[in-house]
């Protein structure tokens, strides 16, 4: 009986030990293994960030120019408050928000692990592009007198906001989440991060 319960409590006692945690990676930050091994992911994902920057917050810029193109009606009057065309201006985009980032958004929580996070970003970066096109060369035409071009003009605008949300300007705080090893991934993520800032300066 004393050697069946000394061999159970060897069970025991080597079952119940936690394992031993995995010797943490040599390399050091920006090292070269690092840059073998990571530094196409990094590239990747700053260059990303840079480009959905340079185009997402100059798309921002055309709210003030849509409100002024719609404003400059004889319907409209004369003098305008200075908060009253801020407070317009900031519905436009609350609309726009509502009807096409939040949307987008939402879109991508739906889609994001059934579609893939890649498949997701080259998406949103094609659709832009051809909505961009679409928007972009006929630019002074949809700004002539006719009324309803400019209608058409918003709902393209609408589609970059959503195309943009269900695509890049998601899954680029998505993707440095994941590619990098733990130790690194704050500070890769705030390098891609930094990279998508200098291209809103950029644009």
């Amino acid at each position: 009986m004393q050697k069946v319960m000394s061999i159970s409590n060897i069970s025991d006692e080597t079952t119940t030990e936690p394992p031993s945690p995995s010797p943490p990676p040599t390399y050091k930050l920006f090292s070269i293994r690092f840059l073998r091994l990571h530094g196409r992911d990094l590239f990747a994902a700053s260059a990303n960030w840079f480009l959905v920057d340079v185009v997402f917050y100059t798309s921002n810029f055309l709210l003030s120019h849509i409100f002024s193109s719609y404003s400059h009606n004889p319907s409209s009057s004369a003098t305008t408050n200075v908060y009253d065309a801020t407070f317009e201006v900031a519905k436009l985009g609350a609309i726009i928000a509502a009807c096409s980032t939040i949307p987008g958004y939402w879109f991508t929580v739906f889609f994001i692990d059934k579609v893939g996070r890649v498949r997701i970003q080259i998406m949103g970066f094609f659709f832009m592009a051809v909505i961009f096109l679409a928007a972009g060369i006929p630019y002074c035409w949809y700004w002539s007198k006719h009324e309803q071009t400019k209608k058409g003009f918003m709902v393209l605008y609408g589609f970059v906001f959503f195309f943009c949300n269900f695509g890049p300007n998601t899954t680029t705080f998505i993707i440095p989440a994941e590619l990098f090893p733990a130790r690194f991934r704050s500070t890769c993520h705030g390098i891609s991060g930094a990279a998508g800032k200098l291209g809103a300066i950029v644009g």
